[in-house]
């Protein structure tokens, strides 16, 4: 019997990860690169800055929160022996210590803010120093947006953001702090600090996952979750329908994952035989990309076998939002701009790992685990136009938590249904000569779009 054939793209962010047993949060990164657990032996977290503070505050350098720290970590006798925190550790745990809570959630869960703040703050306001809002800024005084250059909305509104959650009295020592570590760094340079950054997280996603599954239990639990759940998000329920199959397209966030991983899930779904991935594209990287079995594995997955035409793996990136930046500079010499995910993804020669396109039709795009913010709104316009979720029949299905409980289910299904609305009626307005403001109630209608459940 021929079986009819679904086609499927999965696009799958942290909260897959999360669900499959990784411990792949930035608060959980920070807790380990800051050693959190060690420290918490001898103090408490807001112990711990309440020290800090103290002893920088006379003088608060980027050079003397690193002795600081490491002081407070090993002790007083011990502090010869350590390292050098990397720039961005340094504007990271700056941001900790200035904080008013004792874990600073909001300050650690979005990394991509902070890197548009600093290299706002540092490469496009800082050099203003005549200009009025900064002297608004330090005072306190911002109030009302409007009474600024359009260009400086963003990041006013992201400094408050942040500055809520600053103790007050810490404001200028973190201001001194970042002054000290950027001290003559342009754009070029501060990327560079940030690929010092990236390669620590993807040490730190690695430590995880390790590097071969049969010789790793960790691993090899992630992997069986793994493939438990593509197997669970695909199109074709294997125990209700037996005449039909499913080819996906894997679109991934994440940088623990990587096509390696195709041959296990493929062979260890419930029916292979239902089961096929036409392509795998992780587009921010992969934490494996200096591992050498990752290296000569994937070369030979694409065909090379000779070590010295091995081509390099795309290394994890951090990227900001272009829209803010590049189409409110028509001269495009905002030096921000190679911190953009279109610049940092042709930098980073990502293709170079993709060796199949997605599939030209698609019958049902499928999200989990993507936190659908607007950063990454550019990759969801191209795909939906791609595959013209307007006019075509194409299914869109977006998977919430489900949490602990009833109400925590419904939170979490409900903050998923606000994410949809604003992201589809964000792309309604992009489209010309439609009413694209109706594609909501239209999908409804035509039983196109349903937010669903996560599977157990």
């Amino acid at each position: 019997m021929e079986l009819k054939e679904i086609k499927q793209l999965i696009v799958v962010g942290n909260g897959f990860d999360l669900q499959c047993g990784l411990k792949s949060q930035y608060e959980d990164f920070f807790n380990d690169i800051f050693k959190i657990e060690k420290i918490k032996k001898e103090y408490s977290l807001l112990q711990m800055k309440q020290k800090l503070i103290e002893d920088i505050q006379d003088n608060p350098t980027a050079q003397n929160l690193n002795e600081a720290f490491y002081k407070c970590l090993n002790g007083e006798e011990k502090y010869e022996k350590d390292g050098k925190l990397s720039t961005w550790d340094i504007i990271f745990l700056a941001l900790f210590i200035c904080s008013k809570e004792e874990k600073p959630t909001l300050l650690w869960r979005d990394v991509e803010t902070v890197i548009y703040f600093i290299t706002t703050w540092w490469l496009i306001e800082k050099p203003k120093s005549n200009a009025k809002w900064k002297d608004d800024l330090i005072n306190g005084r911002v109030d009302n947006l409007y009474e600024y250059e359009e260009d400086f909305e963003k990041y006013l509104t992201e400094w408050n953001r942040i500055k809520e959650g600053f103790d007050y009295k810490n404001e200028k020592i973190f201001e001194t702090i970042i002054e000290t570590v950027l001290k003559e760094k342009n754009e070029v340079d501060i990327l560079e600090d940030l690929n010092t950054f990236e390669n620590e997280f993807a040490t730190y996603i690695n430590k995880q996952t390790g590097t071969e599954k049969e010789n790793q239990i960790k691993e090899k639990n992630y992997w069986l979750n793994v493939t438990h759940l593509f197997d669970k998000l695909s199109a074709v329920d294997s125990k209700k329908r037996a005449d039909e199959k499913v080819n996906i397209d894997i679109l991934n966030f994440n940088y623990s994952l990587d096509e390696r991983a195709i041959s296990y899930i493929k062979d260890n779904v419930n029916d292979p035989r239902l089961f096929d991935i036409n392509s795998w594209t992780n587009i921010h990287g992969i934490a494996a990309y200096k591992d050498q079995t990752a290296i000569k594995k994937i070369n030979n997955l694409h065909g090379v076998t000779k070590q010295q035409n091995f081509f390099k793996l795309p290394a994890p990136i951090f990227g900001i939002d272009n829209h803010d930046i590049i189409q409110k500079n028509e001269d495009m010499d905002d030096p921000r701009i190679i911190f953009t995910k279109p610049f940092r993804l042709m930098d980073n020669h990502v293709n170079i790992i993709r060796s199949k396109k997605f599939q030209d039709d698609i019958n049902i795009i499928t999200f989990y685990g993507h936190s659908l913010a607007s950063a990454d709104y550019s990759y969801f316009e191209s795909i939906f136009d791609q595959y013209d979720i307007f006019h075509s029949n194409v299914k869109l299905e977006f998977y919430y938590y489900r949490g602990n409980s009833e109400e925590e289910a419904r939170r979490n299904e409900r903050d998923v249904m606000k994410k949809v609305v604003k992201l589809l009626t964000s792309y309604g307005l992009t489209l010309k000569n439609e009413h694209g403001e109706n594609i909501i109630n239209k999908m409804m209608l035509e039983q196109r779009l349903a937010i669903v459940r996560s599977p157990e």
